[in-house]
């Protein structure tokens, strides 16, 4: 039997493999050959500890007392370590002889859990029950309640296994040997998961496979396993949505989920969006995934849209990004402030298409923004979001001093169809120009008046299409020209009418313009 004097530093050693263990735990799948050299070295270490009896000792912050005696506070691995297992609620570990490569692969793995997923499931304690691991207890030194409870759980497995198929009675990990899977194996080892959990499980054991399928997922983050990583992600989405599961399912699901989305899954997940071999509807599937993901991947894909080249691939960015609804908004918002114009560009152009009014208070100053390509996405995306406070601000840049942007606001007061911007137009159109020096000006009048279509407009269109000039005649018919495209949208029989007149009109744009609006208006 060890000395006493020993039992810090061998706790010491049996620490720092249970860190080992998690992090290839987190790494390799069941059976890898690294994981299983991990477990073998811990469960040497731990089993000096534990032979002669129950090992009692306590968790503080960054350290483990045992015995009086701080163990590991200076030690590499061990104060993360601790604090790992004091941020999970854990005081007191009681550890007991019977334990094995199982349950130490089991508190690794629940370990490697945040925080919050643990305590949705119950803590750390329920999750290594659910896993039937009876020889770790946490914050329990009543061993009169942990042989009854023990005991329950032995009673539990020998009536599982009486009714289970064949196919469930292997161990968690292989006891012996080395694994020797080609990929090929390795890949059908994770179809059979997501078979079985297609299946009619038990929750119990439900969960237990799930908690097989999360480390092979990280193991096939390749090209090779990106199909089988999309079909378990959506496989989990579905199963945690579908109300035919029953509650424990969907939590189940969801936490998986939840401890899936770290950084280089999900930027696994983003790669394989902008892949040109993609089908339509595995695009569709990661998208899904994605926006199940919300808020937390909206940086990463922005970050990925800015250095992106290919159009397929920032189509497919945008896409996901214009989904995301408005709790995305101010996430955006954060974006509006970058030193590189496209970048801002970016992210206005998402918070259109997201069009949700909350985004307008982050895009009215870009107006004046001083890359002018911001400032005309700026006005876009305000069309896009319409409503009031984006038509105030809109007939404010109508009149602003840079023609250009002039000339998009009008455009776009006519892409909101918004009839509340009829008087501004039709002030436009009527203010006295005998020059028309303001053509292109009163021109984008007329083609938003035919885009708004009210039936205020039409009466003025005529007037302006029947009114000839003999001065500038030729620009003012570029006005009549326009007038007769914007009559096509009212079906009207004065304007019919009108348009009728215009195609014997000794301008030849003129007639010719009436020719192919009265068309559509003579077949509806």
């Amino acid at each position: 039997m060890e000395d006493i004097q020993t039992k810090p530093v061998l706790l010491e050693n049996a620490l720092k493999a249970l860190a080992r263990i998690i992090k290839a735990a987190n790494f390799y799948p069941p059976g890898h050959p690294a994981l299983k050299s991990q477990l073998q070295e811990g469960i040497n270490t731990w089993q000096i500890l534990v032979r002669p009896g129950n090992l009692v000792f306590s968790v503080k912050r960054d350290h483990f007392i045992l015995d009086n005696d701080p163990v590991g506070k200076e030690a590499p691995m061990i104060p993360a370590l601790a604090t790992a297992f004091f941020g999970r609620r854990v005081q007191r570990l009681l550890v007991m002889p019977d334990l094995c490569e199982r349950d130490l692969l089991g508190l690794g793995r629940a370990l490697s859990m945040k925080p919050e997923v643990i305590q949705q499931r119950g803590g750390l304690e329920e999750l290594l029950l659910q896993a039937r691991i009876t020889s770790i207890w946490f914050n329990e030194l009543d061993l009169d309640r942990i042989n009854k409870r023990r005991q329950e759980i032995k009673d539990a497995i020998a009536l599982e296994q009486e009714r289970s198929d064949a196919q469930w009675d292997e161990p968690l990990l292989e006891e012996s040997g080395t694994s020797t899977q080609s990929p090929s194996q390795e890949q059908s080892g994770l179809e059979e998961l997501l078979r079985s959990l297609q299946t009619d499980l038990s929750d119990e054991r439900y969960a237990l496979t799930v908690q097989e399928l999360i480390p092979q997922i990280r193991q096939f983050l390749t090209e090779e396993g990106r199909i089988l990583v999309i079909e378990a992600f959506a496989l989990l989405l579905n199963h945690c949505r579908s109300k035919q599961n029953s509650a424990a399912r969907r939590n189940t699901a969801e936490n998986a989920l939840k401890e899936l989305g770290m950084d280089d899954i999900l930027d696994f997940l983003v790669s394989s969006l902008c892949l040109p071999q993609m089908t339509r509807h595995e695009q569709e599937t990661v998208i899904g995934i994605l926006l199940y993901y919300g808020n937390t991947v909206i940086g990463r894909i922005m970050d990925r849209l800015s250095v992106e080249k290919g159009g397929h691939a920032r189509r497919c960015l945008t896409d996901v990004l214009s989904r995301q609804e408005s709790a995305a908004v101010p996430v955006l918002a954060a974006y509006l402030k970058d030193d590189r114009w496209y970048v801002v560009r970016n992210a206005v152009f998402i918070l259109g298409e997201i069009r949700h009014p909350s985004a307008i208070p982050h895009l009215e100053p870009l107006l004046g923004h001083n890359d002018v390509r911001v400032g005309r996405e700026a006005i876009r995306a305000l069309a896009r979001i319409g409503g009031p406070q984006a038509l105030d601000i809109l007939l404010d840049v109508a009149e602003d001093e840079d023609p250009d942007l002039r000339r998009l606001a009008f455009l776009s007061l006519g892409a909101m169809k918004e009839p509340a911007a009829v008087p501004f137009l039709l002030h436009v159109l009527q203010t006295s120009d005998p020059l028309v020096k303001n053509l292109d000006e009163k021109k984008d009048a007329i083609r938003a008046l035919g885009e708004i279509a009210s039936a205020d407009s039409w009466p003025h269109l005529i007037e302006v299409l029947r009114k000839r000039k003999l001065w500038k005649r030729s620009r003012y018919d570029e006005l009549r020209v326009t007038a007769a495209s914007a009559l096509a949208n009212f079906n009207h029989p004065e304007v019919i009418r009108a348009l009728e007149e215009a195609t014997n009109d000794r301008s030849e744009p003129v007639a010719r313009a009436a020719v192919q609006s009265l068309k559509p208006l003579r077949k509806g």
